[in-house]
């Protein structure tokens, strides 16, 4: 008993100090990097439109090792909506991801993540961009089976943060690729890294939705 307490303790340590790195990172970039953002921008002004597939990375530490003991993450994909705000850009999503039981004691579930961000993006060469910023959120999870007693669903808060490299191909349109990392804050901290690749295309905000949004 006392050796899973330390064994669990030890484990949520790892997690912490591994969040407080991206996050420092995060902090250290807008904060270096946002005198170099462009000022003066329209708010709302353009919507870019992000999709593709996301893959679940392991990373080796504990706490990954048994989420993937329980269950392998299958496919997943995100949509999501950045546009210019006030200052830096504001961003909106959504991301569906379905892991399978690995073995009869746990049951499979589709985790449904809805969330909004805010962060700052950068063009470092023409038709090259880099995004940083961060994301708040709610993580539902919807399982085959009653994890407990008539309870199949479960919602829960998120907190995480999303590095994006942007290529246009064209003028309005391109390819990305980004790392997200999120953690939900189930009982035992629900931590996940993806990687994700799609397309992108950028459209002038229609003038009623840019009336509506500020």
């Amino acid at each position: 008993m006392c050796h899973d307490i330390l064994h669990e303790c030890r484990s949520t340590k790892l997690i912490y100090h591994h969040i407080q790195r991206i996050g420092r990172f995060i902090v250290v970039t807008l904060a270096v990097l946002a005198p170099l953002a462009a000022y003066g921008q329209e708010p709302f002004s353009r919507i870019e439109i992000s999709g593709g597939p996301t893959f679940n990375v392991k990373e080796g530490n504990v706490t990954e090792e048994r989420i993937h003991r329980f269950w392998s993450p299958g496919r997943g994909g995100e949509l999501s909506f950045l546009t210019p705000f006030y200052l830096g850009d504001a961003e909106a999503g959504v991301a569906i991801h379905r892991y399978d039981a690995i073995g009869s004691d746990v049951p499979s579930f589709d985790a449904i993540l809805v969330y909004f961000g805010w962060g700052f993006n950068w063009e470092l060469v023409p038709g090259l961009f880099w995004y940083n910023g961060v994301r708040i959120g709610n993580n539902r999870m919807s399982f085959d089976e009653d994890t407990f007693p008539g309870i199949k669903n479960e919602s829960e808060f998120l907190l995480g943060g999303q590095t994006r490299a942007t290529f246009h191909v064209f003028r309005h349109s391109g390819i990305f690729v980004s790392a997200q990392m999120t953690q939900t804050y189930t009982f035992i901290r629900f931590r996940t890294l993806y990687i994700s690749a799609g397309l992108t295309t950028s459209l002038s905000t229609p003038g009623w939705l840019r009336s509506f949004l500020r």
